[in-house]
């Protein structure tokens, strides 16, 4: 156990997902502590057995122990993860001038009944009156789905929770028709409702230093299954959208999903999701999915010009995976100017993803840089299962502490989808200054993949610089465990 001490004052841990004896499965506590960063804090974390506690990544701390700039950070006793440290930009919860307080409009926190209406009812108001910010105090505000507007901003104040009601008739199913019914479950996962939608929306997000809770892993336990899946987020044909400084927590499904929008941004958003148990196939019942909890972390779709920056991610799946899904009528746009900066991940699947939904014709101009990885079975992942063309991708500055697979990049099958004759190709990937560390893993694969499906599908023009493997230098392919198939050409490594 770890304790950490600010200007010689001790602070407690926020516990996530605490053993309880109701759940069949030993659930997996999460410890984290948001404060906002001032430069003249200082700072000590002291273990209980003595153990030297290290911060990952490392923050260059100086003398005093103080931090010089904001952050995310994992603090560790030898290879344990034993909590997360969010330091806020000063200011972070900030409200603008103007904004309207939620108890005005009839929205009380901690009343024991849902705010459903009386929000969603504020928010069609400022939006007929011109748009502004809403604000939420603190305190926990149980709800339904919540229909975002155009010009319209909800601002969730320190200590405030927006928390999804376990009553699923309070988050309606998408209207028949939206779902395309004629396609593998493996390309269509089903997800159908939301936390907070945004439907044709422009000029709106999520501000603030408060939590949006899916109660997520009680949704798990009550509804197993495909009956619930729910998101924390969904924005579908929207507009400017922007998402700053909230914890997305909890999520059943995919904590977010971008959908045929453009220009969208997370800054400073922390994404944290329960990680599946040991054993979690042990737990799973007949009429559950097949995997323990799709929590991914931020999925952009379909969409254009989205940035996610100093953002943090603890996932039960992964952590930014781009897709092409096609989920909403049937209606597909290429993806491209995606950019994911700066953003420390925990997951234990792929961290940085483009699949495997890649219905569209191309997913272009890609950018993953300045990121540091905590876990992940697998750091990179190009996994093209339905057409598209992947193109202009690439990984830079990318360090990963503890991994299983460094990566795969290839073209493959749609599984269920009977009679495949369009595949995808692969051009102009890009890795430079990628540091990986495969060290003290035991199990599992650990041999990536570079390959393409034929002459036509195949993989072209990758170019490695700068790998790194458990500190030793991968010049060429038989530096490390990788497979090469014949449909790969121009792979140049330095």
């Amino acid at each position: 156990m770890i304790t950490p001490h600010r200007n010689n004052k001790s602070l407690e841990w926020e516990t996530h997902w605490q053993p309880d004896p109701a759940y069949a499965y030993e659930r997996r506590m999460v410890r984290t502590l948001r404060v906002a960063h001032s430069p003249n804090d200082t700072w000590q974390f002291t273990s209980d057995d003595g153990r030297p506690v290290t911060l990952y990544p490392d923050p260059g701390l100086d003398a005093s122990g103080s931090f010089p700039d904001p952050g995310h950070f994992a603090l560790l006793l030898g290879d344990s993860v034993e909590a997360f440290l969010f330091l806020d930009p000063a200011g972070a919860d900030a409200c603008p001038a103007g904004a309207i307080d939620g108890t005005s409009l009839g929205i009380t926190p901690d009343s024991g009944r849902p705010v459903t209406e009386a929000l969603n009812a504020a928010l069609a108001k400022i939006a007929a009156d011109g748009g502004g910010t809403l604000v939420l105090g603190p305190g926990r505000y149980e709800t339904g789905t919540v229909q975002m507007q155009s010009s319209t901003y909800l601002h969730l104040a320190e200590g405030a929770v927006l928390q999804a009601s376990l009553d699923l008739d309070a988050h309606p199913l998408d209207e028949p028709g939206t779902w395309p019914e004629d396609l593998p479950r493996s390309l269509i996962p089903g997800t159908r409702r939301r936390l907070i939608s945004f439907r044709g929306v422009e000029d709106s997000g999520l501000l603030g230093t408060g939590v949006v809770c899916g109660n997520g892993s009680a949704m798990r336990h009550l509804y197993p299954g495909p009956r619930a899946m729910m998101q924390l987020i969904r924005a579908v044909d929207c507009r400017r959208l922007r998402f700053e400084g909230v914890t997305l927590r909890d999520s059943e499904f995919w904590s977010t999903h971008i959908v045929l929008s453009e220009d969208v941004s997370f800054i400073g958003v922390k994404v944290l999701n329960e990680i599946p148990p040991p054993g979690w196939d042990s737990f799973l019942r007949p009429d559950s999915k097949s995997v323990w909890n799709n929590a991914d972390g931020i999925n952009p779709d379909s969409s254009q010009r989205v940035t996610i920056e100093r953002c943090f991610f603890h996932t039960g799946d992964d952590c930014v995976p781009i897709k092409n899904t096609g989920c909403h009528h049937n209606r597909l746009t290429d993806v491209a100017d995606i950019t994911v900066r700066n953003c420390l991940m925990c997951t234990p699947t792929t961290a940085m993803k483009i699949g495997t939904e890649t219905r569209g014709e191309r997913i272009g101009r890609i950018l993953f840089e300045d990121i540091h990885i905590v876990e992940a079975s697998r750091i990179i992942g190009l996994d093209l299962k339905d057409g598209a063309e992947a193109h202009d991708v690439t990984f830079r500055r990318i360090h990963a502490r503890r991994c299983n697979r460094p990566l795969d990049i290839w073209v493959i099958a749609r599984e269920g989808q009977v009679d495949q004759t369009r595949f995808s190709s692969i051009r102009d990937i890009a890795l430079e200054d990628v540091c990986i560390e495969l060290s003290g893993i035991e199990g599992g694969n650990q041999t990536s993949h570079i390959s393409g499906r034929d002459a036509t599908f195949d993989v072209c023009r990758v170019k490695v610089r700068d790998l790194a493997i458990d500190g030793c230098a991968v010049r060429t392919p038989s530096d490390m465990a990788l497979e090469l198939n014949e449909w790969v050409s121009d792979l140049s490594w330095s």
